[in-house]
């Protein structure tokens, strides 16, 4: 066992899990010393140089790790235990099982989930071969919320409880919400050589804790013994199913009936449960995939015509309200600036 940051510590109980160096977990790359803000450790995972693990410490009950394309070449499982930390697992790929206190439970991709290390129970992790996890995990100790939240720092403690009935065993997991996964892909792009990284990511990691708490205090509003409709699997998974046939058939013209029979769902149980999980409606979702695949069409010089076309709409003049509603500049300034006009050689008008 690795002993980091009062009781925090981490064990791996079967051979390294990653293509190459030695597998670490944050609590054991950190050392007890560590009290200053400071990038601890960064670590590459093939011969490529892409997958990258990287851990810093913001103050002695805050710290971060990053896995940005790490792949398992191997199984491996890990063990934590610890006495009033959090870990807030923020993931967009990659997938475990894991228990605690003999509480079962995954940690599947696009997910966001809270743990509560209480009185040294052990966390059990069992990674698969051939798994690419892009995550981050954020570790904080109560008082971290108590100087950042003054008054309500216990919010945490009532939505884990709220999932397990005490928050001393507490595992909450909820879905991803695209303002979530648009702040873990900001964080995990950041330049790492900046002079202001670590200023930017600790603004970052306490911005994912907050939007986590606000996130799962709905997600978990009227939860009983027989579990919340929105933790169900079976409406998780069409859910998901449909966010992920959005993403691949953004270009083509959608009605709300047209996706309740894909998903089986009623319109309102659609509606209700599509923002619930991913914090838009349905509508609002489709809108941003194709801003966001034409802000990547605009980048490469297509003109607007023809990306308007190409992300599904009909009338030019549709799309350009839409792009700067979303984006603050018309598509024309935005493919401009893109490709290197200077702010004062960019001027309003007609598309």
């Amino acid at each position: 066992m690795y002993p980091v940051n009062n009781t925090l510590t981490t064990e791996v109980l079967q051979s390294s899990p990653f293509e190459s160096g030695e597998y670490h977990l944050p609590c054991k790359a950190l050392p007890d010393s560590a009290s200053a803000a400071e990038i601890v450790s960064t670590q590459y995972f093939s011969a490529a140089g892409q997958g990258a693990m990287t851990s810093m410490v913001f103050q002695s009950d805050f710290y971060m790790t990053l896995y940005n394309g790490v792949y398992s070449d191997r199984a491996a499982s890990v063990r934590c235990s610890g006495d009033g930390w959090y870990l807030l697992t923020l993931r967009i790929s990659g997938d475990t099982q894991e228990s605690i206190a003999q509480q079962a439970f995954s940690v599947d991709p696009y997910s966001c989930s809270m743990i509560y290390y209480a009185d040294q129970r052990p966390h059990d992790a069992t990674i698969e071969q051939g798994r690419c996890f892009v995550e981050v995990d954020i570790y904080f100790r109560q008082s971290v919320l108590a100087n950042k939240m003054p008054g309500h720092s216990s919010h945490l403690n009532q939505c884990l409880a709220a999932q397990s009935g005490d928050h001393r065993l507490g595992v909450l997991n909820v879905a991803m919400v695209p303002a979530i996964e648009k702040t873990v892909r900001e964080l995990l792009q950041f330049d790492l050589g900046s002079p202001v990284y670590l200023l930017y990511a600790q603004a970052k990691a306490l911005e994912l804790i907050a939007g986590f708490i606000a996130h799962s205090a709905v997600d978990t509003a009227g939860h009983n013994g027989s579990g919340h409709p929105l933790t169900q699997p079976k409406n998780r998974q069409q859910l998901y199913f449909l966010k992920d046939y959005l993403d691949s058939h953004y270009q083509e013209s959608h009605t709300l009936n047209d996706l309740c029979r894909l998903v089986a769902f009623n319109r309102r149980k659609l509606t209700e449960q599509f923002k619930a999980v991913f914090g838009m409606t349905v509508h609002q979702y489709l809108q941003t995939v194709r801003i966001d695949n034409a802000k990547a069409m605009l980048r490469q010089g297509d003109s607007v015509s023809a990306v308007a076309h190409q992300v599904g709409y009909a009338y030019q003049s549709n799309f350009a309200k839409v792009f700067r509603q979303q984006v603050g500049l018309s598509p024309k300034d935005f493919g401009k600036l893109s490709r290197g006009a200077k702010p004062g050689e960019v001027w309003p008008g007609p598309e």
